[in-house]
């Protein structure tokens, strides 16, 4: 896998991931990548393709932990009885 890097602080380096990536290391299909873009849920800059930080994939695990995101339009906590 070879990564792109971008300066985000004088000092600091952030991972960058295309789709196909994500893909890889998440086991999700692309579509499903490209929805949560799209819906707004996974932050992504576009340079001649769509690629997400390493901290905007982090933060998107973070934030939806715990969540059933099937119905991208009707998220919700996923309950357990």
């Amino acid at each position: 896998m070879s990564f792109i890097y971008v300066r985000i602080k004088e000092k600091e380096m952030q991972k960058l991931y295309s789709v196909k990536e994500l893909t890889k290391i998440s086991g999700l299909n692309k579509n499903l990548i490209y929805d949560f873009i799209n819906f707004g849920y996974l932050k992504a800059i576009k340079f001649k393709t769509i690629k997400v930080t390493e901290n905007s994939w982090n933060e998107f695990i973070d934030k939806y932990d715990g969540y059933d995101l099937s119905d991208l339009k009707n998220p919700k906590k996923i309950e357990v009885k």
